[in-house]
């Protein structure tokens, strides 16, 4: 978890798909954020998001919120499987947008689902403006590209799941 004195006062619950192109080595679909829609100076280290995540609305259950997410950030409609669940919880300071001073420290607990795309999915993604890119690469090459530690962690949960299903 990030260092900070001050403890997390608020508490957020999000869910994401991550999206696999099944390729000759299981790809994983890796966006970039936008730093401008996040309110982030233009010399901020742009984030990878290991998928389409986001808050998850009143009323809303995590799986559709994390439907929802992956229509609005990636255009894509897919169907979540059923055999795979992984959670990332981490703690982040929100940053003033002009004096850079910490605000506010935040929990962000997420919880991430899987879904297969084709090639043809893949060509049909439209990005919502969170993300200024995207890109499909190897699940082994994704873990060195992440920047968080539970990112990667729930990347090799990810990685351990499909290699079951291939063993099938």
């Amino acid at each position: 978890m990030a260092h900070s004195l001050r403890q997390a006062k608020v508490t957020q619950f999000a869910a994401g798909t991550m999206v696999v192109a099944m390729r000759k080595e299981p790809s994983l679909l890796l966006l970039t954020q936008n730093n401008e829609t996040f309110m982030r100076p233009a010399d901020y280290e742009t984030a990878t998001d290991i998928g389409a995540k986001g808050a998850i609305e009143e009323g809303e259950t995590p799986r559709k919120a994390a439907l929802r997410e992956l229509k609005e950030e990636a255009g894509l409609t897919l169907k979540l499987e059923q055999q795979f669940e992984a959670k990332d919880t981490h703690e982040f300071d929100v940053l003033h947008p002009v004096t850079m001073e910490r605000q506010e420290r935040i929990r962000k607990s997420v919880v991430y689902f899987l879904a297969f795309a084709k090639e043809s999915d893949i060509r049909a993604i439209k990005l919502s403006p969170e993300h200024i890119s995207y890109e499909v690469v190897p699940i082994s090459k994704a873990i060195g590209l992440l920047k968080y530690e539970g990112q990667k962690k729930v990347v090799r949960k990810l990685a351990l799941h499909l290699k079951k299903l291939r063993k099938r």
